[in-house]
């Protein structure tokens, strides 16, 4: 009797043990990611952002300190969990503190290049060109003193490709990450292994650069080159470009919503007839109040087929963007490429104010105010473009830091603050200026 009691009370212990078993197995997490849902789904993004997060977290924090990484899925762009693999793409918005110091700025190789070209050629300098030259450098100087201390936003797009476990773990030894570099439009991704610069110059190369950056600048003033000839007792070239008023415009006239989206009537040239684009831009805010400069700089809406969106122009905005900061940073401005020209044309039917091609072609090659440039010599104000000219934004940021130079842009279409950008990215870099003799 005592045995059969035994027995019973064994199997009833079994029994609830089997069943907290099997309710566990239901229940339990990885469970629940095996089974295919959308939840599912939902935990493995997840777990993507925070791969997303965590790597770039540890990218950052070797050169900034206090950083902070938010990210946020790009929920039009193609996002998938499916066969062991799965993929997103993400907005990555990060704030951080850089770690370069009064005294690193000070000491740079670059600016005792540039000094370096004042000592080796005073001789054939007069006052006002060492003058110009010392202000030049002062521009230099208190452009790569800003950062120093100052918290700073960064913005990126990432796409992470990975393999799945059957449970819905990450194999972390199958992480790769993309970065976008199109700029607009449908994206472009490169490996983001070469993100971030991990090479400083060396000293001789910065002071060569520095050298050469002033050296350029009297060829291009002065093409005789030997000295420096003024047109009159009392005249002195003035650069009327104002690159940190160009800046601060930029800054102020556009953002980083990725997922916000306007809508324009655009002309196909296949079909021979008006469509409707679309564009990643917020021309107002919140709370409906003007982005965009628009009381300046009108956005008109047109109707076509009963229904009403805006003009071409506003879904590719990069060059009036462009044009409206250099002008605000006192670009002169003339008969061709004048903010009234905006929506008509200039008189001889090109658009310099506004298309890339026209814009790029007029200052570099009839005014002289663009001259290229590379990654390292490029300030804020100054521009980049592109390849084939399909897109332009402006330089917003320029810190350097370890030997090494940090850019970020701002653009219209898609609308970008203090985007990040890799040196290794194939962009066409242009220095920007409007020297003029003043009396």
């Amino acid at each position: 009797m005592r045995k059969t009691i035994s027995l019973t009370v064994v199997k009833f212990l079994l029994i609830i043990i089997l069943i907290f078993i099997v309710n566990i197995s239901i229940f339990s997490p990885k469970s629940f990611i095996r089974s295919k849902s959308v939840n599912d789904d939902t935990l493995i993004i997840n777990a993507l952002s925070e791969t997303v997060r965590n790597w770039y977290y540890q990218q950052r924090s070797n050169s900034f300190k206090n950083v902070v990484v938010n990210v946020s899925l790009i929920s039009e762009l193609p996002h998938s969990v499916e066969n062991g693999k799965a993929e997103a793409v993400f907005h990555v918005n990060a704030k951080m503190i850089p770690t370069v110091t009064i005294e690193e700025v000070e000491k740079s190789p670059f600016l005792r290049g540039m000094q370096h070209y004042i000592i080796e050629n005073k001789k054939a300098l007069s006052n006002t060109t060492i003058k110009m030259i010392e202000s030049n450098i002062k521009e230099w100087k208190d452009e790569l003193m800003e950062p120093i201390g100052k918290p700073t936003e960064e913005n990126v797009v990432l796409k992470i490709v990975c393999e799945v476990t059957p449970t819905g773990s990450i194999k972390n030894d199958t992480v790769k990450i993309f970065y976008d570099i199109s700029g607009q439009g449908a994206p472009i991704w490169e490996d983001a292994t070469d993100l971030f610069p991990s090479t400083a110059l060396s000293t001789e190369e910065e002071e060569r650069m520095g050298y050469e950056e002033i050296k350029n600048l009297i060829e291009k003033l002065y093409p005789a080159g030997s000295s420096s000839i003024e047109v009159s007792p009392t005249a002195f070239y003035e650069d009327w470009y104002v690159r940190n008023n160009a800046k601060i415009y930029a800054d102020g006239h556009t953002s980083e919503h990725p997922n916000n989206f306007i809508y324009c009537w655009v002309w196909d040239n296949t079909q021979q007839k008006w469509v409707i684009g679309s564009a990643h831009a917020k021309p107002y805010k919140d709370d409906g109040t003007n982005l965009w400069n628009n009381s300046q700089y009108r956005l008109p809406k047109v109707t076509k087929n009963g229904e009403e969106h805006y003009v071409q122009l506003v879904c590719y905005n990069c060059a009036d963007f462009v044009s409206q900061a250099m002008y605000y940073g006192g670009m002169w401005a003339n008969d061709y490429w004048n903010p009234s020209y905006r929506e008509t044309g200039a008189p001889d039917g090109r658009w310099y104010w506004t298309y890339v091609p026209h814009l790029l072609d007029y200052m570099k090659n009839t005014r002289g105010d663009w001259a290229y440039s590379n990654y390292n010599n490029t300030q804020n104000g100054d521009v980049i473009v592109w390849s084939d000219n399909i897109h332009i934004a402006m330089i917003d940021y320029n810190l350097y830091q370890n030997g090494a130079y940090t850019k970020k842009y701002a653009a219209h279409t898609t609308d970008s603050r203090q985007h990040y950008y890799s040196p290794a990215a194939d962009y066409g870099h242009y220095k920007v200026s409007c020297w003029r003799w003043a009396p």
